[in-house]
C-alpha cells in the first residue's frame, strides 16, 4: 500500500487539485485508492461534489471509528473527509497527548492498512502537529510548486523540515515535484522550471499547465477527467499519474 503526502507548507500551490485528480486517475486505473483531507477547508469534498457528514476529525477525538467516516465518491475512489471546524479541535486534542504525539495519524488509519492500494493525504498549507503526522504515516512526498519565485523558496523551507522529520521516519522521501500552474508564454516560468529539473533532475515532474478547464471542474465538484478529458490540464495530469504507476511497477520488479 503506496502512502502519498500532497503537500507544500505554501498555499495556493494546487495541492488539493493534484491530490483529487490523482486519487480519481489512479482508481481510474483499477487502483483502490483512500483520499483523505487533512484541510480544515475541507476542499477535497467539494472538488469532488460530495457532502459526508463525518471525517477524520471525528476519528482522531475518538468519537467515531475509521471505517464509519469513509464515504466512496466514485468507484475505487473513498474519501475520508476532513470535518472542516472540527478539525482545528482535532488537531489542538493531538497537542495535548501525553504520549505519541506524532503518532495519532498512523494510529487513526490503522484500520485501512491493506484495504486500499494507494493512500493519499491532503495537506493544509503551512506546518502544525497534523503535518508532522502525516509526514510519521507515509513513505512518499508529492509536493505541488507553483512556477513563482515564493513558492520555489517554500520548497527549500520545507525541505529542511522535512529532513527532520527523516531522523524518525528514514523511509520517507520526496518522490515527486509538481511544478504547476505553468504559463508557456512566461520566460520566468521556463527559467524556475529548468532551474527546478537543475536542483532536483530525478524528482521534477513534467508540469501542469494553465488550464482554466481544471478550475472550471472543481466548481462543478468534478476532477478534470471528468469535465474536459481533453484539455491540457487532463493530458498534463495523465502524465504524472502514468509516472506513478510506473514507479509503482518498478518497485514491484525491485
Amino acid at each position: 500500500m503506496r502512502k502519498i503526502a500532497v503537500c507544500l507548507s505554501k498555499g495556493g500551490v494546487g495541492k488539493t487539485t493534484t491530490a483529487t485528480t490523482l486519487a480519481f486517475g489512479l482508481s481510474q486505473s483499477g487502483r483502490k485508492v483512500l483520499l483523505v483531507d487533512c484541510d480544515t477547508q475541507s476542499q477535497a469534498a467539494f472538488f469532488l461534489g460530495v457532502k459526508p457528514e463525518l471525517g477524520i476529525a471525528d476519528v482522531l477525538l475518538g468519537r467515531k471509528s475509521t471505517h464509519e467516516c469513509i464515504v466512496e465518491a466514485r468507484p475505487n475512489l473513498h474519501l475520508l473527509a476532513s470535518g472542516g471546524r472540527l478539525l482545528g479541535e482535532a488537531t489542538t486534542h493531538i497537542s495535548t497527548r501525553t504520549l505519541g504525539i506524532e503518532r495519532a495519524l498512523l494510529e487513526a488509519l490503522a484500520p485501512v492498512e491493506g484495504h486500499f492500494d494507494y493512500v493519499i493525504l491532503d495537506m493544509a498549507p503551512g506546518w502544525d502537529v497534523l503535518t508532522a503526522n502525516a509526514l510519521f504515516y507515509v513513505k512518499e512526498i508529492l509536493a505541488p510548486v507553483q512556477l513563482q519565485g515564493p513558492s520555489i523558496e517554500s520548497l527549500g523551507e520545507f525541505f529542511e523540515r522535512v529532513e527532520i522529520v527523516r531522523q524518525y521516519n528514514e523511509g520517507l522521501v520526496t518522490k515527486y515535484i509538481v511544478p504547476t500552474n505553468w504559463d508557456r508564454r512566461s520566460g520566468e516560468s521556463k527559467d524556475l522550471y529548468d532551474q527546478l529539473r537543475e536542483m532536483f533532475p530525478d524528482k521534477t515532474c513534467a508540469p501542469v499547465r494553465q488550464c482554466v478547464k481544471i478550475f472550471e471542474a472543481s466548481g462543478r465538484g468534478q476532477v478534470i477527467f471528468e469535465y474536459a478529458p481533453k484539455s491540457t490540464g487532463a493530458e498534463d495530469y495523465t502524465k504524472l499519474i502514468e509516472r506513478i504507476c510506473n514507479d509503482e511497477k518498478e518497485k514491484g520488479n525491485g
